[in-house]
């Protein structure tokens, strides 16, 4: 029958380059692609083997060494990393390095820090008094021979 209308298949035809962009779009909507717009000085957080396992911390680009190679400051050391290793970070400014993420989290939010207020009422001198004194010249159990402390109770020798 489309043989008798020419002109309404026609009307269906798109340009190719219309279906490879529909294409394009579908592809990046269903395998979450994101544009990957990284510049120099933006944080982010960048994938660091640690064996057995990979752990994500946060640094800043330093500089780009092609399309999708950079080099990143995490933690004071540079690193070259591949795009698919950074993941961009909502921060707006440097990682403050060595402190940590608690007490950060306690300066942005403006929060009295209630742990270090337990510590500082659990903290009594007479129990550093109490402890035994140690030494090394017993041969004691295996759990508490890698302490080099007397026991609590006294040993008794037989002969």
């Amino acid at each position: 029958m489309s043989l008798l209308s020419p002109i309404e298949n026609a009307l269906k035809t798109t340009s190719a380059s219309e279906n490879q962009n529909k294409t394009k779009e579908q592809f990046d909507r269903r395998n979450r692609v994101t544009p990957n717009k990284v510049e120099s000085g933006d944080v982010i957080h960048a994938q660091i083997w640690k064996a057995p396992n990979v752990v994500w911390k946060a640094g800043t680009i330093v500089r780009s060494l092609g399309k999708v190679n950079y080099e990143v400051d995490v933690d004071g050391k540079l690193m070259r990393k591949h795009a698919n290793q950074l993941r961009r970070s909502d921060v707006k400014t440097k990682p403050s390095t060595g402190e940590s993420p608690l007490k950060t989290l306690l300066e942005v939010l403006e929060l009295d820090d209630l742990l270090e207020r337990k510590d500082e009422a659990l903290v009594c001198k007479s129990d550093a008094d109490t402890a035994p004194p140690c030494s090394p010249q017993l041969k004691l159990r295996r759990s508490t021979q890698r302490y080099r402390c007397k026991p609590l109770v006294d040993v008794v020798e037989h002969k």
